[in-house]
């Protein structure tokens, strides 16, 4: 018998959130608890994380499906949910082609009241959430086209919510396991902070990405075994996402391929003693 997860309402007893950001918690929260019932959780986890569309989430909550508009509203009411520590979410990267591309957004969902705050893990980044990818970009049968069609219907938001169901909800997927939030570590290691880099753009509240830099700094810092520099790796965090910020998001993720390639050097036997300036020299391309 599955458990009977807590109400939306529940959760956000006491947070004072806004209208509008009550209205996406309760959708997102619900896609949460579908995906949760459909992975077949014995007991209910602290959090959730599933992968789906913004423009698929935005169009279920409501918001106009066209273009970038109903994304765009999503994304002004996510920060106050991150703030309240109900969720967590990034956008997730996957290479196709030998291409990085943005694939979907990744979203980690607080189901228990007692639960710390969620937060998107290690694994988490480095799954493979599509494995149909590929097939997506180059037959042009992705989330856009798929709202798209959707627009044609009669009852749009009911096939709407259906929609990013079937995306976040996939029963026979594998998916990376569920553990409490209070398991989910820093990250540890050259390959942790490759994988997280390119969610560094998704922390609205800047505190939270200021902390998120610190830990990647710190562990980039570990690994190369350079503790003094850890204000010059923190530079180029925050120099990658200003770059971002104006509308450069390519380079999170050459970033992010960088800390790949030099972890397959080291792997390789590259010298370990070079391996900081090797990546130094390397990121400065990313100019």
């Amino acid at each position: 018998m599955l458990p009977t997860y807590p109400s939306a309402d529940d959760l956000a007893e006491g947070l004072n959130l806004s209208r509008p950001a009550l209205k996406v918690w309760r959708i997102v929260y619900a896609l949460a608890v579908d995906t949760g019932k459909a992975r077949g959780y014995p007991v209910i986890p602290d959090q959730i994380t599933f992968h789906c569309p913004q423009v698929s989430v935005a169009a279920a909550v409501g918001y106009s499906p066209r273009k970038d508009n109903g994304a765009r509203q999503l994304r002004n009411v996510l920060p106050e949910l991150e703030a309240a520590g109900l969720l967590d979410t990034g956008s997730h990267a996957q290479t196709v082609l030998c291409r990085s591309m943005w694939d979907c957004s990744l979203w980690s969902v607080k189901t228990r009241r007692e639960a710390d705050p969620p937060r998107i893990r290690a694994d988490e980044w480095r799954h493979n959430w599509r494995p149909n990818f590929s097939a997506d970009v180059l037959g042009k049968s992705g989330a856009l086209k798929e709202i798209s069609e959707l627009l044609t219907q009669e009852g749009k938001k009911a096939n709407h919510y259906e929609a990013a169901k079937r995306r976040a909800a996939v029963p026979d997927a594998h998916f990376p396991a569920a553990v409490s939030s209070s398991e989910i570590p820093a990250p540890s290691g050259l390959r942790a902070v490759a994988e997280r880099v390119c969610g560094l753009f998704a922390f609205t509240n800047l505190r939270r990405r200021a902390v998120e830099v610190g830990h990647l700094a710190d562990a980039i810092c570990s690994a190369l075994n350079e503790p003094e520099r850890r204000r010059y790796w923190c530079k180029v965090l925050h120099d990658a996402l200003k770059d971002a910020a104006e509308g450069r998001e390519n380079v999170l993720l050459y970033v992010a391929e960088q800390f790949r390639r030099i972890v397959t050097d080291l792997e390789e036997g590259a010298p370990r003693r070079n391996a900081g300036a090797i990546l130094a020299a390397r990121l400065r391309g990313a100019a």
